[in-house]
């Protein structure tokens, strides 16, 4: 097992510093990059108000993110933004293995588990522009101040991880339903859980007060908040199928067969868990099924929406259920010649993955770059522009330096969202529609100009110049 240990800490922080090497050399910015960036910068480096954008996530993930601008404004590299994530990444590592330790875990397992939570979250899109670093973070110190019975700042730590991306919410119950795992006192319980309760509520108040006042009623800001409007729940999601999320898990199962291993030990040794849990080891228990309700709460996400970043708020738990589990068999040679083979198969599937990373980064990186140049000869940097989605992702609004051609009503969203007349006659004088394809326009007074420009020989790209509308 020491071998084993020795291996796992290895490959792993092999594996992450490639990772953040790669990053470093080619920061690529995702799709959802851009616009988090530019409304980052809106928000901190021009003083545009948050809650009257058209952008329905909550804001703290944004504003750590751009915190860089209150250095400088025009900030040009997403580099310095990946590096933030990067950091948090690490940063949650560390939180996860101070849980070990509050729970009671030996340092071998606490080592080799630890190394798998790292090398997955940077896996899991950990390095590309998501907002689930900030959300964890906040959860992980939630966890730690629960252990702790700090139940007030559990709650308050439920409240910046929603504050972050709305999807921190689906914790709550989990924390508010462990002082009853704890004990059969409900008096107490009650009075603990409503600690919690008041922790995340307090805040929350204060905060549907505040953005109440853009909407002129209570109603419409808690919307606001919980990021339900105009586009439905395009903050935390945009619809799902149920072949998409199961298609996905099978992904994850097979591209990270370390997380099977829990699943393995209980087949194993259900009665044996089931006997010694009721009579002996209370403590474990209350702790499993609290690190149960967890991911059972995090996994509701999936419910509007299933990418692989989204387990990000998933896999530590179920890694730490795997880990109490496997604290009870560390002595059983069956178990740790299987558990040394879901290793060796991990690690190799792993690796595996960080070699495609550092093939395709490249070329998406270089790929963006040259787009972002092309279209600044074309439209100078700083200019105002609607993207269509058929050719410019959203990135470019950000790499290109542009700014929305409407931040209220259209902000960083691809035009897709509308109806081509509506986007135009929501678009200022003076800003710029950048298409792929003609668009299909039922009026053209605002239409100041058309050129066409010719990309890579063989592609077109059009760009619509927006004025004032001529009188008839």
């Amino acid at each position: 097992m020491i071998n084993i240990k020795r291996l796992t800490l290895f490959t792993c922080i092999v594996l992450t510093i490639t990772l953040i090497i790669i990053v470093i050399i080619y920061p690529f910015l995702n799709v959802d990059g851009g616009f988090y960036l530019c409304y980052a910068r809106d928000l901190i480096a021009f003083h545009k108000d948050y809650y009257s954008s058209s952008c329905e996530y909550s804001p703290l993930g944004l504003i750590i993110l751009g915190l860089p601008f209150l250095i400088k404004s025009n900030i040009a590299s997403p580099l310095v933004f990946l590096l933030i994530l990067l950091f948090f990444n690490l940063l949650n590592t560390f939180l996860f293995y101070k849980i070990l330790g509050y729970l009671k875990i030996n340092n071998l397992l606490k080592t080799i588990y630890t190394s798998f939570f790292c090398i997955y979250i940077f896996l899991l899109d950990g390095t590309l522009m998501i907002l689930e670093p900030f959300v964890l973070f906040f959860a992980l110190v939630g966890v730690i101040f629960i252990l702790k019975e700090k139940y007030i700042m559990a709650g308050l730590m439920v409240f910046l991880s929603f504050s972050s991306k709305q999807y921190g919410l689906f914790s709550l119950p989990a924390f508010m339903l462990f002082p009853f795992i704890k004990s059969s006192k409900w008096g107490e319980s009650i009075k603990k859980s409503s600690g919690v309760l008041i922790g995340f509520l307090i805040p929350f108040i204060i905060l549907l007060f505040y953005v109440a006042g853009f909407y002129n009623n209570i109603y419409d800001g808690f919307l606001r908040i919980m990021g339900i409007g105009r586009f439905g729940l395009s903050a935390t999601g945009d619809g799902h199928q149920i072949s998409r999320v199961v298609y996905n898990t099978y992904q994850l199962v097979i591209s990270y067969p370390f997380l099977c291993f829990g699943f393995y030990l209980l087949f194993r040794h259900f009665r044996f868990y089931l006997k010694k849990y009721q009579e002996q080891n209370k403590e474990k228990l209350q702790h499993l099924i609290f690190i149960l309700l967890l991911m059972m709460g995090s996994s509701f996400q999936l419910f509007f929406a299933s990418y692989f970043h989204y387990f990000i708020l998933i896999i530590p738990w179920l890694i730490i259920l795997t880990v109490i589990l496997h604290s009870e068999f560390t002595n059983n040679k069956i178990d740790s010649i299987v558990f040394a083979g879901f290793i060796i198969i991990s690690l190799f599937m792993s690796s595996l993955m960080v070699y495609d990373l550092s093939i395709k980064k490249p070329k998406s990186y270089k790929y963006q770059i040259n787009q972002m140049k092309y279209l600044n000869e074309i439209i100078p940097r700083g200019s105002q522009v609607q993207l269509q989605r058929q050719y410019i992702f959203p990135f470019q609004f950000f790499l290109a330096g542009y700014f929305s051609s409407n931040y209220q009503s259209l902000g960083y969203h691809w035009d897709n969202m509308y109806d081509p007349d509506y986007t135009i006659s929501q678009m200022e004088d003076g800003s710029y529609y950048i298409c792929k394809k003609e668009l299909v326009l039922t009026d053209t007074q605002r239409i100041q100009s058309k050129k066409k420009y010719l990309i890579n020989q063989t592609d077109t790209l059009i760009v619509y110049k927006i004025g004032p509308e001529l009188t008839k």
